[in-house]
């Protein structure tokens, strides 16, 4: 089952959960794990990440070990076709660079 939490996602907002003592929590949001476990699409190495960024004009004049660390930090997303990459108007604090598609 591909859905968050085996089928429970659509129920999420009627359950609550206390704790009874301190405890320590690890969370994976809905959105993330359906973005993680419905690709089948292989990732990118952080070798094919960095040759793809050496030919971005911005990144044309930078050292490579600049670049390399780039290349190994930065995330690979795969958006079905009419999901908006960003919106028009909207702030972000992201620089999308379309690797595959239109």
């Amino acid at each position: 089952d591909n859905s968050f939490g085996g089928g429970v996602e659509n129920k999420l907002h009627k359950l609550r959960a206390v704790a009874l003592t301190n405890v320590e929590v690890i969370v994976v949001e809905a959105v993330d794990f359906r973005r993680i476990n419905l690709l089948n699409v292989p990732q990118m190495s952080t070798d094919e990440k960095f040759e793809l960024l050496k030919e971005v004009p911005l990144f044309k004049k930078w050292e490579h070990y600049r670049l390399y660390r780039l290349a190994f930090s930065v995330e690979q997303l795969n958006v079905s076709a009419g999901h908006p990459i960003t919106r028009q108007g909207e702030t972000t604090h992201r620089l999308v660079i379309i690797t595959e598609g239109t």
